[in-house]
């Protein structure tokens, strides 16, 4: 079984009273992305999405066989963040992702 599971927001400014028509562009306030590829050759697997205007979240629970990788990416005006995991083998892992505020809050 193949699971392959990709998502993206840019998150700008939202209030376009105070902007300028002159303006370029509304003011990037984040790039935010999470990319989950997993290979299985048995076991069980189950994710979740949530992006909303004040965060992305991606969860997994992981049980089987097999291989899965997992990069995460979030770049605002006060810098930039970039992990990644891999694993092989018999797994049996659960994973919260948390882009919220200037962080990554998660465990693998």
């Amino acid at each position: 079984m193949g699971v392959d599971e990709y998502s993206w927001q840019v998150r700008n400014q939202s209030d376009p009273s105070v902007r300028c028509v002159f303006d370029q562009q509304p003011g990037q306030i984040r790039d935010e992305m999470i990319s989950l590829s997993r290979l299985f050759k048995t076991g069980e697997y189950l994710g979740s999405r949530l992006m909303n205007q004040e965060k992305t979240v991606a969860g997994t629970v992981i049980q089987g066989d097999g291989m899965a990788d997992r990069r995460v990416s979030s770049d605002d005006a006060n810098g930039s963040l970039s992990d990644r995991v891999f694993l092989a083998g018999l797994m049996n892992s659960s994973e919260l992702i948390d882009l919220v505020g200037a962080g990554l809050n998660g465990s693998a």
